[in-house]
């Protein structure tokens, strides 16, 4: 059979580019290597998936602007929440991130592939793309059990990114040899590592702080990302959302061989001068002998204990001094990231110069392009589900549209 649109991929893109496809045509069919559909949507937000938020704009992603302002313009939060209310999927507000009322990704999950499957669209599993051509405008997809065509392709395949999940970034080396331009991919909103074990005395520890992560530059002049929130250590480094938030620019540093630092101030409220003198009052009204009780009532006990390591005389001012300026700017060198099967997005990608605003490639017409798979990462928060949608929407429509030649 020839299908007016073959979709590479059943997570969060490929199903809203079938949704949006079957709304003008019957002929759509789904590929997906796995044996099931939403993988990763399944494991998003701790289970509960938050699939938009309220705060939308491209200073929320990491690539060219103006692709993802032009994205963003065509198909936005609200709209992804309009067309969720009307498959099944009620809203829930908290803090601006939107998740299913029922608070279940599985939820999710199941209301768009019984849309896509109850407005005609196919899903097929274990097919595991192996080559594509493209012969007198018909695209011939190759997999493991056989050989599809289709008029339109769209690939929504993701990246590398929760390997674990069937990630393995195959189909980047099909579309470079199709003449794409892919980016390196690498991996963003991952947990960083430092030494060995070095906190394992810790581990399980979280704090509410201020992180800056520093990198070396070669003129000299380092440069810094800082972020907030609630950072999580373990064995071997620290993790939580400001961790995740700074990943990418830690990936990419370190992939380029450059040092890198992240410094935390445990406790941001105070500055370090206020933070000395209430370590000197501190010890001038309590009956303590160490630093670690010293702290005791201002950080986590555990956290308290690791950072009396060098067991200083607090009747010396200088050493409380010292303790201020540790606790305000506690450093830790970052070694590398946590692996592809921890990390939530890839940074890198299809170079989106090369695709236009209907999300077909500018060099292979009738391809279109949905997803994590283009050079485009969101902040955490809703942002990646929501560029998976709005990519997804766009592809579908303009996929059908083209084929049948419709303004």
């Amino acid at each position: 059979m020839l299908y007016d649109v073959i979709i590479i991929g059943s997570g969060a893109a490929g199903l809203m580019a079938a949704i949006s496809a079957l709304n003008t045509s019957k002929h759509v069919l789904i590929l997906d290597k796995n044996q099931k559909a939403g993988r990763k949507i399944s494991a998003s937000g701790n289970g509960k998936c938050n699939f938009t938020n309220m705060v939308m704009g491209e200073e929320y992603y990491n690539g060219e602007s103006s692709f993802v302002s032009s994205v963003l313009k065509q198909f936005n939060e609200k709209d992804t929440i309009e067309l969720f209310r009307k498959i099944g999927i009620y809203p829930k507000i908290k803090n601006n991130y939107v998740y299913p009322y029922s608070e279940q990704a599985a939820s999710v999950v199941a209301c768009l592939v019984s849309k896509v499957v109850y407005g005609g669209g196919i899903i097929k599993f274990d097919e595991y793309v192996t080559d594509i051509k493209k012969e007198e405008d018909i695209f011939y997809i190759k997999t493991s059990s056989g050989e599809y065509a289709s008029y339109r392709l769209i690939i929504a395949t993701g990246g590398v990114s929760y390997s674990q999940l069937g990630a393995d970034g195959a189909m980047l080396d099909i579309i470079e040899g199709m003449g794409h331009h892919i980016v390196k991919p690498l991996k963003g909103l991952v947990g960083l590592i430092c030494k060995k074990n070095v906190f394992r005395n810790v581990s399980g520890v979280r704090v509410n702080a201020n992180i800056a992560l520093e990198i070396a530059s070669v003129n000299k002049k380092p440069i810094k990302v800082k972020n907030s929130g609630e950072v999580i250590f373990n064995e071997s480094g620290i993790s939580g959302i400001p961790i995740m938030q700074i990943s990418r620019y830690a990936s990419k540093a370190l992939d380029e061989g450059r040092k890198v630092k992240v410094y935390i101030d445990f406790i941001p409220e105070l500055e370090e001068e206020e933070l000395y003198a209430l370590l000197k009052e501190r010890r001038n009204n309590m009956n303590v002998v160490s630093i670690y009780e010293l702290l005791i009532g201002l950080i986590n006990n555990k956290l308290a204990g690791f950072l009396d390591r060098e067991k200083l005389d607090i009747n010396n001012d200088k050493n409380l001094l010292h303790m201020a300026k540790y606790i305000k700017r506690f450093a830790i060198p970052i070694t590398q990231t946590n692996g592809w099967d921890n990390a939530q997005v890839m940074a890198g990608g299809i170079d989106t110069s090369e695709i236009d605003s209907d999300m077909q490639s500018k060099i292979v017409e009738g391809l279109y392009f949905a997803g994590e798979i283009m050079d485009v990462d969101g902040t955490c928060g809703g942002y990646n589900l929501q560029w998976a949608w709005s990519t997804g929407f766009i592809a579908g429509k303009n996929a059908v549209k083209m084929e049948r030649g419709l303004d």
